[in-house]
């Protein structure tokens, strides 16, 4: 019921729902879990493209944080909508969307892969 209620506060002004996950709240721990599929939802759209990186971002420092491979698997939905909205905004052509250029998103993919792979697989096989 809360991703219901989210998204449709979402729809009528998406930027509140994502300030709402950049809110110091949440600055040394996960954001609810309903919020994170939210904000992916949001990244979907065209308003949500001018918050892709920032989001992005965010969604980095907290991975670095995260402890439980629950924690990891809670914000899968959300770097798989960042990735599949980087994919659609870049793909119309254009070699920048509202400040988005295809460098910052490669960056970001490598960034997300690196902390995947390193702080989260090492620490599931190499213990």
């Amino acid at each position: 019921m809360c991703v219901a209620v989210l998204t449709a506060l979402g729809s009528q002004s998406p930027e509140m729902v994502i300030d709402k996950l950049w809110d110091q709240l949440h600055a040394h721990s996960l954001p609810p879990r309903s919020l994170l599929v939210v904000v992916g939802k949001l990244t979907l759209s065209k308003v949500g493209a001018s918050y892709l990186i920032p989001t992005w971002k965010y969604i980095l420092r907290h991975l670095r944080m995260a402890q439980e491979e629950a924690d990891m698997l809670a914000m899968c939905p959300l770097l798989s909508a960042l990735v599949i909205s980087a994919q659609k905004h870049l793909g119309t052509g254009n070699d920048e969307v509202k400040g988005t250029d295809r460098k910052v998103v490669s960056i970001m993919a490598y960034l997300t892969f690196r902390i995947l792979f390193n702080h989260w697989w090492r620490s599931k096989f190499w213990r």
